[in-house]
């Protein structure tokens, strides 16, 4: 009983982590276009705005890919493998 419940501790600090990570990602990418406007409102040279601007929607289209691939591999499997062990317990 007792490694049934380590492993669902595992299972939900793992999905606290996932989720957290998540969160962090998306702060950043957010937190990147913000810079980009800020340049723009500053009056940043123009001619490396476009650059810029394509360099922050990369990031922030590679920042979304890897938040769909955290959720649906990783949260799912970690999400059956707590309720395989909740059926257990």
């Amino acid at each position: 009983m007792a490694s049934l419940a380590d492993q669902l501790g595992w299972c939900i600090t793992t999905k606290d982590y996932l989720n957290n990570l998540n969160s962090e990602l998306k702060y950043v990418a957010q937190y990147y276009n913000d810079g980009i406007d800020n340049l723009k409102s500053w009056g940043y040279f123009e001619e490396k705005l476009p650059h810029l601007e394509q360099l922050s929607n990369d990031f922030e289209q590679e920042i979304n890919e890897l938040i769909n691939y955290i959720e649906n591999d990783h949260l799912e499997y970690v999400d059956r493998q707590s309720q395989a062990i909740l059926a257990q317990i």
